[in-house]
């Protein structure tokens, strides 16, 4: 039975359907999660190897290369990439989109349980890490250390504060940072160690068998088996120095030996907030969770924690990421409200009748509240590219309403029956109804054949858009039929059209003139069409539109070889410079390391790294962009600081500018690297250009005397072993001090504030002849730099070169310097080969993918058509709607100054169901009208004008829909934008081409049409 003839036979029991629906739809609304991006599965795995006190040549060598030859054979690699830092090797491996990101660790895993029969003997275990760009604290706290014991600080916060937070439902983790703990240092003297004939590791071998917490088998009581277990360990300080030690001399003691300090040392890094000394905590939420509901039960516990901690602790709140996603969520409901309100303007004006107004708006609320079904079906969530979506659609919504309400009022004219008016009216354009709707669903359909992360961020977008538009139309076929009977019971609507009717009136005149002059209809178009595509390649491009997510980001360093004091030093400096921004609302920053948001982290004593937290959007003038400018141009004054500053970044893209440099030759190389870096050192629309190469550290190499050696039974690995021991020490013990664990650090005295090189030259080293030598005796120290940073990809030397962009896109940089960038490759003769990366590898690829999908889109289309209307001809008329788009689509950017990018592509898609919806609904009242009357040209004249009101009412609406997402103001805006600019202006020209176009083409085909459709 049909759904229209059910509402009007069955208005309560259709009702009630809808009334069902409606709670349905607002229950999954309120059991969804808000987060601000769709989930992201990117296909990477990072295996990070921590290698303390090796430099990145060794790493390299000991390390990166061998794991990446067995790594390499890894299933579904797409590449291998990695870098070797001093003390860590970081092996990047992307795996083909689609890949099963689980399996891929499984078997990444059983790769390197296999690979450590071939690495280097005491060569700690990888870690391995899924890269998910949404795993970033959502909350970051700070706080204040007022008490300046840090120990006391670490034991109140560990006790109260991250217990309390851990216990909050999906919270992952809550990361403790930028604390002190306490260390014994046992400092040994190397000359009584001389005296005594000892060595360093016999000392060691005794303090670790005198601290032991092993088993030692079970006793049996009665029927009872009690285990038995050996607990020895060190309760005091004196006790570790009375420990005997057998010695030439004697027993003697450790105390004879050495002394026993306290030392505070630094866990990670020092954590400071605007400047004083604070201790940070990171929160990380599970997957799959509400991070807007886990924020708002962090506020309800840092509340109550501010209430009971001693010492007047007070938390700070740093970071919410809750706070942009609300404010996103917000803009893009207010844009949805906003456009809707416009919309039900739009329809009064045309209608003018307040009762036929409201019934055919309520299609809107209550197709997005059921669509809230659907999403919670497909495991969808609300998100702003999910919630833009819906923003898009907005005008659209009514489409299928005005048509109904517009056909069912024709039929009361002419005299019927309201009951069966209603039903005719609404079945009449069901077909084609039917078939605009599923043209404008099946244009996503291809986005299902495509991978990479444009399609992961549009997929979600489609289907919401798709349950979005079903929904209007199943309500449009209930809701305007069962209503029917009561707007139009009082048939006074003879003169709804008013001032339209002059539209409708001129609109037939010059459709006459056109069909008369149809050559000049089709130069015309030709010609806008042909001068709009010249005009496109000055069109700026870009991959993503930048966000402005209020902060910025620097990364700050001093040169090689200063202390963590001195950076330490330095890092307050540029608090107290940048604090005077009046944008800057909090400062969190940590010296000696990298910031929380990090994925990966290392402890780097030249470096400091801020967290700038600014003001909402609403209360400043300036973007983050303009901030990070300030900033940049405030810190380049400070002397001996290199500073690199960036706006906020969702996480997820990669680097703006990236090129990689490959070439057999490392002189070429590095020649070729300093060149392209100085160039873009030039640009003036560059920032922090980087060279993976520039990074040098300073190094002290020992080149051994083999002889000598040999002759004394020492190897590389025993003299590399007995230095570690002397200038890094060796944790040996434990002191248990009021129930705590103290850790004991066992090294030799250095008399020295820094290691010299005289220094290194009187350090005794053990021999097999069981005496001491200084390591002069068989090494000589060649001091050097080499590079921080080493890296490879697929197993071959690299260099990358990376940039940002200011007041630029990336397709404008491209065009800039890629002219220059093939003059330096062309200079070494096929020796050199430069690779783009970064973004502009991503927008290349996504823009190809997208133009295969706006290809395949319109074949879909076309079957559809073809299957709607018998025939092949009918649909191939039709389909000429779609070129004209790109008419409004350049001129639209041109006018707003927006960058082409993935969301514009998106936005086309998306519109060319719209456009495809009006030809169709157009071109079906034609050929009714000649079904009838058996003459095309009357059928034409009469008929597009018939249709003319619901095209440009549906047009009107849908424009006016998306107007608040263009000139809306706030969080979130950014990426909706471009496919909203796209809608307006291609919606624009294609139906005031296609009002003209088709019919002409219609007419200009009408023998072959004529036989299509007798």
């Amino acid at each position: 039975m049909n759904l229209s003839k059910i509402a009007v036979v069955r208005p309560i029991a259709t009702a009630m359907i809808i009334l069902l629906f409606i709670i349905l739809g607002l229950i999954s609304q309120s059991k969804m999660r808000i987060d601000l991006f769709p989930d992201l599965k990117v296909p990477v795995v990072i295996v990070s190897t921590k290698f303390d006190g090796v430099s990145p040549r060794e790493i390299e060598e000991q390390v990166t290369k061998p794991l990446e030859k067995i790594l390499a054979t890894v299933p579904n690699i797409d590449s291998v990439t990695s870098q070797s830092q001093q003390g860590q090797s970081t092996i990047t491996l992307n795996f083909k989109w689609g890949s099963n990101i689980e399996s891929c660790v499984a078997n990444v895993r059983d790769r390197i349980d296999f690979s450590k029969q071939f690495m280097p003997e005491n060569t700690p275990s990888p870690t391995i890490l899924q890269f998910d760009p949404t795993e970033l604290p959502i909350v970051q706290l700070a706080i204040e250390n007022k008490v300046h014991n840090s120990e006391k600080i670490k034991d109140i916060i560990e006790k109260e504060v991250l217990s309390s937070l851990q216990k909050i439902k999906g919270v992952a983790s809550a990361n403790i940072e930028g604390v002190h703990e306490t260390q014994y240092v046992l400092e040994l003297d190397s000359k009584k160690l001389e005296q005594y004939n000892l060595t360093y590791e016999a000392l060691k071998f005794i303090l670790l068998s005198k601290s032991i917490d092993a088993p030692a088998g079970n006793i049996s009581e009665g029927n009872t088996n009690i285990p038995l277990s050996i607990n020895s360990s060190f309760k005091s300080k004196q006790q570790l120095l009375n420990t005997p030690i057998p010695s030439k001399a004697g027993i003697i003691t450790m105390g004879d030996l050495g002394t026993i300090n306290v030392k505070k040392i630094t866990k990670n890094y020092l954590s400071y907030l605007n400047g004083k000394e604070s201790v940070g905590i990171s929160i990380f939420k599970q997957n799959n969770t509400n991070p807007v509901k886990i924020s708002a039960d962090i506020e309800e516990t840092i509340k109550k924690l501010n209430n009971s901690l001693p010492y007047n602790l007070k938390i700070n709140k740093v970071y919410d990421e809750s706070i942009y996603i609300n404010q996103s969520i917000k803009t893009v409901y207010f844009s949805m409200l906003t456009g809707g309100l416009l919309a039900g303007i739009v329809l009064f004006l045309f209608l003018k009748d307040i009762r036929i107004t409201l019934i055919v708006f309520l299609t809107i609320p209550l197709s997005v509240i059921i669509s809230f079904i659907g999403m919670y079906a497909f495991d969808q969530y609300i998100n702003i590219i999910t919630l833009g979506g819906i923003a898009l659609g907005i005008g659209m919504m009514v489409d299928n309403a005005i048509v109904i309400i517009e056909n069912i009022y024709s039929k009361i004219k002419k005299g019927r029956d309201i009951k069966e008016a209603s039903i005719s009216g609404s079945i009449e354009v069901q077909g084609p109804m039917i078939a605009s709707t599923l043209t404008s669903i099946i244009v996503f359909l291809p986005l299902a054949f495509i991978d990479g992360l444009s399609a992961q961020l549009f997929r979600p977008l489609a289907i919401v858009v798709a349950l979005a538009q079903f929904t209007s139309l199943v309500i449009s076929f209930t809701l305007i039929p069962l209503f029917s009977g009561k707007i139009f019971k009082e048939n006074n609507l003879t003169t709804k059209n008013g001032k339209f009717t002059w539209i409708i009136n001129f609109y037939t005149s010059s459709l006459e003139w056109a069909l008369k002059k149809r050559n000049i209809v089709y130069l015309g178009t030709l010609i806008t069409l042909f001068a709009s595509i010249a005009i496109a390649p000055f069109l700026k491009t870009e991959f993503f539109p930048h966000q402005d997510q209020s902060f910025v980001i620097i990364r700050s360093k001093i040169p090689n070889g200063l202390s963590l004091e001195t950076m330490d030093n330095k890092s307050k400096e540029i608090v107290k410079t940048i604090s005077k921004i009046d944008e800057i609302t909090n400062i969190y920053s940590t010296v000696g390391g990298v910031t929380s948001v990090s994925m990966l982290e290392q402890v780097l004593q030249n470096e400091a790294n801020f967290y700038v937290i600014l003001k909402e959007k609403k209360y400043r003038k300036r973007s983050d962009t303009q901030i990070a400018e300030e900033i940049r141009k405030t810190l380049s004054e400070i002397p001996n600081l290199v500073a690199d500053v960036t706006p906020s970044d969702p996480g997820f893209f990669d680097d703006e500018l990236k090129l990689r440099l490959t070439s057999p030759s490392p002189s070429i190389l590095n020649k070729s690297g300093d060149q392209i870096f100085e160039l873009l050192n030039e640009n003036p629309n560059l920032r922090n250009a980087n060279n993976s190469n520039a990074k040098k550290q300073s190094v002290i190499k020992l080149s051994l005397d083999d002889k000598k050696t040999s002759l004394y039974g020492l190897t590389s690995p025993i003299i590399a072993k007995q230095l570690s021991d002397y200038t890094k020490g060796t944790i040996v013990t434990k002191i248990k001090d009021d129930d705590k664990n103290i850790p004991v650090l066992m090294k030799f005295i250095q008399n020295h504030n820094r290691l010299t090189e005289e220094f290194l030259y009187e350090i005794p080293i053990y021999t097999q002849l069981n005496k001491y030598i200084p390591l002069q005796d068989v090494a000589v120290l060649e001091r050097g730099d080499e590079n921080s940073t080493l890296s490879r990809n697929n197993l071959e030397k690299d260099l990358i070169i990376k940039a940002e962009i200011y007041n630029s896109t990336v397709g404008e940089i491209k065009k800039e310097i890629e002219d220059k960038i093939e003059n330096i490759e062309q200079k070494y003769n096929g020796r050199l080969k430069v690779e783009w990366l970064g973004q502009i590898s991503q927008m290349k690829e996504a823009f190809s993918q997208l133009s295969f999908v706006l290809g395949l889109a319109v074949i879909f289309v076309f079957l559809i058509l073809a299957a709607q209307f018998e025939s092949l001809l009918v649909p191939f008329v039709i389909l000429f709607s779609i070129p004209v788009i790109a008419i409004g689509v350049i001129i639209g950017h041109l006018i707003f100054n927006i960058p082409l990018g993935v969301g514009s592509i998106i936005g086309i898609l998306m519109l060319i169901g719209v456009v495809i919806n009006n030809t169709i609904v157009l071109v079906d009242t034609i050929l009714s009208s000649f079904k009838k009357s058996n003459n095309l040209e009357q059928a034409i004249k009469t008929g597009a004008p018939k249709r003319l009101r619901p095209i440009v009412m549906t047009a009107v609406t849908t424009i006016l829909g998306i107007l608040p997402l263009i000139f809306g103001v706030g969080e979130g805006v950014e990426m909706q934008r471009p496919m909203a600019v796209v809608i307006l202006f291609g919606l624009i020209s294609s139906t005031f081409i296609s009002l003209y176009l088709i019919p002409c083409l219609l007419y200009s085909l009408r023998n072959k049409i004529s036989g299509v459709i007798k």
